[in-house]
């Protein structure tokens, strides 16, 4: 879903269509914007009536995204701590820069079950990723989405994770880049030996060639 950013005080779009939300962001928004007219919420508009239109817009709008075939019919299946632990999930996995923006809201609006629903999300699903690749992401969306399931790890765990990952990479591949090097220096400490028996047979030419000189122009 896109959306605009508004300004309240004058009730007026501000910068049009500048944010990318998910349905769950808009239901979050939908109820703070009704608790804001009951005189409950943070700006607190009970002042004045929700004009018509606002609230006919706010009205089906909530009536959609509580509808029990979507995954928004029940904040507790989308809270922000598995909004969050989705996203952090893919990263973790590698998926993250894979997916498009769009096919990550697009999974979080729908929650599908199946390989099917999940394919017709991502583009060209089995020519970016493997069966078992696929067949993963399906199972993080289950797992959180569906089951509700936390891994019970904060933020800053799953920062350290990451970073942990990147440096056993980071250290695989200085092993290597050494490995290689030490390759080239046994390459080159073999072909030695033979440059060595060049340069003495070139000086023995040397030689030879000056012990002539003398013998053909005695004193």
């Amino acid at each position: 879903m896109r959306c605009s950013t508004i300004k309240f005080d004058v009730a007026m779009i501000h910068e049009e269509r500048t944010e990318t939300i998910s349905n769950h962001d808009a239901l979050e928004f939908i109820n703070q914007t009704i608790a804001d007219y009951n005189g409950e919420g943070e700006y607190g508009f009970s002042n004045r009536p929700m004009p018509k239109n606002l609230k006919k817009v706010i009205t089906n709008t909530k009536s959609y995204l509580k509808n029990s075939s979507q995954p928004t019919s029940s904040l507790s299946k989308m809270r922000n701590a598995q909004y969050r632990e989705l996203f952090q999930r893919w990263r973790l996995a590698k998926y993250g820069a894979r997916l498009e923006t769009i096919e990550q809201l697009s999974i979080v609006n729908v929650a599908p079950r199946t390989r099917s629903a999940l394919e017709a999300i991502i583009e060209e699903a089995e020519s970016r990723f493997t069966n078992e690749e696929l067949d993963d992401i399906l199972e993080i969306i289950i797992d959180v989405c569906v089951r509700g399931r936390i891994l019970g790890r904060d933020e800053a765990t799953m920062e350290e994770e990451a970073e942990a990952r990147e440096q056993e990479l980071q250290d695989a591949l200085e092993k290597l880049e050494l490995g290689k090097k030490a390759a080239q220096e046994a390459a080159k400490k073999k072909a030695q030996p033979g440059e060595v028996m060049d340069d003495i047979a070139w000086s023995q030419t040397e030689e030879d060639d000056g012990m002539e000189d003398v013998q053909e122009h005695p004193k």
